[in-house]
């Protein structure tokens, strides 16, 4: 079952998430206090400013991203395939749905850059979900229940489907005269995805054609007996007939 993402106890980080996800970087500390049931007193002596406490709320929700991925190699070879990928997912989903909102505030600010800079120096939470996907399609590789693909290529499949997703709903949904639900999208996704790298059980594992360059041979050709040309038979002109001379008669004699 999935997990759901959740901010911890902290009211005041909750509260912060909810009111820059509703105004954007327009939001006031003052409002912020207001919906948390503090003051901004607390606020700035916990966070020194509107950025800090927007930094703050990045990395909770980029710690609680990570999550979706964690002991996803550990599932591999367990229940169904179809319904661990769905289940990863959808899970997947709720995070992107969660953070999205704020990575596209947060490119606005140099400060901020440099935050994360120096909060992500080792690696990025978005690299360390990936790693975790490539382990679990690795592993199931290795059981057999998939073939020889790239797992690189499908992690990033994989979890690029599902950050485009959530980013389509937040941007086109509300234009969206019916907009596509969750569970139809997982379920097709994952139906679509399995059928380009599950091994059929009644043909034997090998590498994808893709792994390496294929040598293109030219075809020998064979030599082919020209047929001889049938030509229609010439018509024989018919020998001239001689008017056959009669003997002169005796009268036409010279006397």
């Amino acid at each position: 079952m999935a997990r759901p993402l959740h901010f911890t106890d902290d009211a005041l980080l909750l509260a912060a998430y909810e009111v820059f996800r509703e105004q954007g970087m327009e939001a006031t500390t003052a409002e912020i206090a207001r919906r948390a049931g503090s003051s901004e007193g607390t606020l700035f002596k916990r966070f020194n400013s509107k950025w800090g406490l927007f930094h703050a709320v990045m990395e909770k929700t980029n710690e609680l991203g990570t999550t979706w991925t964690v002991g996803l190699t550990e599932r591999a070879g367990r229940g169904r395939l179809a319904d661990e990928l769905e289940d990863a997912a959808n899970q997947g989903i709720d995070f992107f749905r969660l953070v999205v909102p704020l990575h596209m505030m947060s490119g606005i600010s140099r400060q901020h850059t440099k935050m994360l800079s120096t909060s992500w120096a080792n690696e990025h939470p978005a690299l360390t979900a990936r790693r975790r996907i490539e382990g679990y399609f690795e592993a199931e590789r290795r059981i057999g229940r998939i073939g020889k693909v790239d797992v690189e290529v499908t992690a990033r499949i994989f979890q690029g489907t599902l950050y485009n997703f959530a980013v389509s709903e937040i941007l086109t949904g509300p234009y969206e005269p019916s907009p596509l639900p969750q569970e139809k999208f997982v379920r097709h996704f994952v139906v679509t995805l399995l059928a380009g790298i599950v091994r059929p059980s009644s043909e034997p594992a090998r590498s994808s054609s893709l792994d390496a360059p294929t040598k293109k041979t030219a075809k020998k050709k064979t030599p082919t007996k020209k047929a001889p040309s049938k030509q229609a038979p010439t018509a024989r002109a018919a020998p001239k007939k001689t008017a056959k001379r009669e003997p002169a008669s005796r009268s036409s004699k010279t006397r």
